[in-house]
């Protein structure tokens, strides 16, 4: 039987251990022309997910012994 692990307590300390704090804005251009983020869930969710996937890789893979990263998101964002 697979031990049991907080998958909560795993992604908070290893999102703190990152030591970044994000304070997304908007998007740039070519041109450096900040265009401010609406409430657009789509485009804020695509952006948390850029962000946090790699942390949440780092971090869940001392866990798993092999794993598809879509099913992977999808279990973490169940937790």
């Amino acid at each position: 039987m697979a031990q049991e692990f907080d998958v909560r307590n795993i992604l908070t300390e290893a999102f703190k251990k990152t030591g970044v704090e994000w304070h997304i804005k908007g998007v740039l251009n070519g041109k450096g022309n900040l265009y401010t983020l609406a409430d657009d869930t789509k485009l804020i969710s695509k952006l948390f997910e850029l962000v946090s996937f790699p942390v949440i890789i780092k971090a869940m893979e001392p866990h798993t012994d092999k794993w598809e990263t879509e099913s992977l998101f999808a279990y973490v964002l169940k937790a």
